[in-house]
Order: C-alpha cells, then sequence, then structure tokens
C-alpha cells in the first residue's frame, strides 16, 4: 500500500474533507486531491509530514509495515508479522 492510499483510508475513514485537511495542513488543494483522489501523484515528505500532523496519525507507522485505515500496521518481523 502506497502512502497516499494509507493516507486517502484514513482521512476517509475519520469523515475529513480534502478542502479542511489542504487548509490545515497547508498544502494546496490541488496537491492534495491528486495525491489522494486524483492523478496519483506523489505527496512530497514535507506535504505527508503536514497532512499527517493534521490528521493527527504519525507518518512512521506506515514505515516497515502494511498500514491499515486505523493507522496500525503489520510490521515484518523474522518471526513472522507483528500487529503494532
Amino acid at each position: 500500500m502506497t502512502f497516499e492510499k494509507w493516507l486517502s483510508e484514513i482521512i476517509e475513514s475519520k469523515s475529513i474533507n480534502l478542502s479542511d485537511a489542504a487548509i490545515k495542513s497547508g498544502v494546496s488543494y490541488r496537491a492534495v486531491y491528486n495525491s489522494l483522489r486524483g492523478t496519483g501523484r506523489e505527496l512530497r515528505s514535507s506535504e505527508l509530514i503536514a497532512i499527517c500532523k493534521y490528521v493527527g496519525i504519525n507518518p512512521m507507522n506506515f514505515v516497515g509495515g502494511d498500514a491499515d485505515a486505523e493507522g496500525s500496521f503489520e510490521h515484518r518481523t523474522k518471526n513472522g508479522l507483528q500487529t503494532v
């Protein structure tokens, strides 16, 4: 799952309006929309961090595993998968 897909699912699950997310995170609406709903544009790291901060999630939750819509993820370990 991509950062954009993960973040889009979290935003949807929290019923957050993309326009509000754009305004309050300081990221342009066009960038938010194209990344999360539109053209498949990848978010810049600064945009991802700003949106995650507004939404109230840690973008590092995605690193090292497969995140779900609640922001938890399965982390691959030597002994298999561990849900965090």
